[in-house]
């Protein structure tokens, strides 16, 4: 996932800090936190993102994005099926497990199914930065306990620049995370050069991550192999 240099260097950085021969770092942990989508604008609400809590679980309802996930993935386990609310989506909650499993830190990865790029740009920025906001906040109130991926709106790379730009300047986060594709193109193409160029210039990883929601090479072989497996 990660670019190890750069993990390394950042982490040698913390370990000087805080007095550390050496930095336990859990590296793929997924979060959603309950305040994820509170600062989307109010022209986005309707057919936005939001969690949603009753008989069944809780889940993610997002007009906009659910209704282009492919068939294939409907059935597999992502944020839009209902689920039990998990406490490790509250931050303090991981810090006191943390301490208990003998990790310093921990990755916060978004749960990628808001964040695929297939929604109207505008749309997609304003949820991306809700989140990232949301995340701020918990890198601002645990220093030194989490490092903190940001989503961004990739199929407007413009976009993503100032968004990338915004979340490691402004708010303290630490890394792009990004899918394997975008509207069907590769991550190698043109047009999303200057969003490699601004993590280049912020010095930071980048995070590649499939996404269970959107279109994924092979994904529907990989669905049919493990259908047997709970997927």
């Amino acid at each position: 996932h990660t670019n190890k240099i750069s993990w390394r260097r950042f982490a040698t950085d913390v370990k000087q800090k805080e007095g550390i021969s050496m930095l336990y770092v859990d590296c793929d942990s997924h979060i959603l936190p309950e305040d994820a989508f509170d600062e989307v604008a109010p022209e986005f609400r309707a057919r936005g993102p939001r969690l949603i809590a009753d008989e069944k679980g809780v889940r993610v309802v997002y007009e906009a994005r659910q209704k282009n996930i492919p068939d294939y993935a409907r059935h597999i386990p992502n944020p839009f099926n209902p689920r039990p609310r998990v406490p490790g989506d509250d931050p303090a909650q991981r810090v006191a497990d943390m301490a208990m499993s003998k990790f310093d830190m921990q990755v916060l990865v978004p749960n990628n199914g808001p964040f695929y790029y297939d929604v109207d740009p505008a749309m997609a920025l304003s949820v991306c930065r809700s989140y990232n906001n949301s995340l701020g906040r918990i890198v601002k109130k645990f220093p030194g306990k989490f490092f903190a991926l940001v989503t961004l709106p990739l199929q407007a790379p413009a976009l993503a620049v100032q968004e990338l730009d915004r979340a490691v300047r402004d708010l303290g986060l630490h890394a792009p995370v990004c899918y394997t594709s975008v509207n069907d193109k590769d991550i190698d193409v043109d047009e999303l050069w200057p969003f490699y160029a601004k993590a280049e210039e912020l010095n930071v990883p980048i995070i590649v991550h499939p996404v269970n929601t959107g279109p994924i090479a092979g994904g529907w072989r990989l669905t049919r192999h493990f259908a047997t497996r709970g997927y």
